[in-house]
C-alpha cells in the first residue's frame, strides 16, 4: 500500500516531492548559498503523558519529567518559523495535549500560514482543543487495539472507549482535516489488527496505519 500513491502520507518517497530543497542543502554545504528552512518542525511542548506504555522508549530518558512550553515561547517560536520559510509544524514529543496552551498555539502557527499537524493517544481532547486541532491538516491518533483489556496491558490506563469516541468526534466534525488511526504490532495486538482497522473505517477515520515497533510502516 506504502507505493500505490507516490504522494500518500507514509510513501518514502514523498520527500522526493521537495527535491529544490535537496539540491538547497547541497548548495548550502558548499557554501554557494544559505541553508533553506526545514518544510516541516516537528515540536513537543511538553514532557508530560498520560499513558504509561510499556514500549515508549521516552520514559527511559524522560521518567515523569511534565515541563510545559509557555504561551509566550510558543508564539515567538512559531513566529519565527514562519518567517524563516518553515511550511508546516507538527506537535508531537509525549503528549502535546496536555499543554493547555496548545490550542492558541495551534491557531496561531495556522494563522501564520502554515500546516498544522499533530500525534496524540487521543485522550484528553476537550471541545476547545478538539476545534483547534480540526484546523490543522492531519491529526494522527495512536491507540493499538479496540480492546479495552489489552490497551490496559500496552498502555497502562482504562482510556481505550474514550479514544474511539474521540476519534468519532474528530472524523463527524472535520472539515479538510485527515484523520489517521495508529496502531503498533505488539503480541498484544496482532489478533485485533482486524477489528482495529475495521473500527476506524466504520468510526470515520481516513486511513489506518499500522507499525513494528522498530518503526517499520505495514
Amino acid at each position: 500500500m506504502e507505493w500505490s500513491n507516490p504522494f500518500n502520507v507514509v510513501n518514502s518517497m514523498k520527500g522526493l516531492t521537495y527535491y529544490q530543497n535537496f539540491v538547497e542543502i547541497l548548495g548550502w554545504m558548499d557554501g554557494k548559498n544559505p541553508l533553506p528552512a526545514p518544510i516541516e518542525a516537528s515540536l513537543d511542548p511538553t514532557g508530560a503523558c498520560n499513558n504509561r506504555c510499556y514500549y515508549c522508549s521516552s520514559n527511559a530518558y524522560l521518567g515523569k519529567d511534565a515541563r510545559r512550553w509557555g504561551i509566550d515561547y510558543m508564539e515567538e517560536l512559531l513566529c519565527d518559523l514562519a518567517q524563516w520559510g518553515v511550511k508546516a509544524f507538527c506537535w508531537g514529543g509525549r503528549e502535546a495535549t496536555l499543554n493547555i496552551r496548545l490550542a492558541e498555539a495551534t491557531k496561531m502557527g495556522v494563522m501564520l500560514g502554515m500546516e498544522g499537524a499533530i500525534v496524540t493517544n487521543g485522550v484528553h481532547l476537550p471541545d476547545e482543543l478538539m476545534e483547534a486541532l480540526l484546523l490543522c491538516n492531519w491529526v494522527g491518533v495512536s491507540v493499538d487495539t479496540t480492546s479495552p483489556e489489552v490497551y490496559k496491558r500496552i498502555r497502562g490506563t482504562d482510556d481505550c472507549d474514550k479514544v474511539w469516541e474521540n476519534i468519532g468526534r474528530l472524523a463527524r466534525n472535520k472539515a479538510r482535516t485527515t484523520i489517521g488511526v495508529r496502531a503498533l504490532i505488539l503480541p498484544e495486538t496482532i489478533d485485533t489488527l482486524y477489528d482495529t482497522a475495521y473500527r476506524a473505517r466504520e468510526t470515520g477515520a481516513d486511513f489506518f496505519l499500522r507499525w513494528r515497533q522498530s518503526g517499520d510502516w505495514l
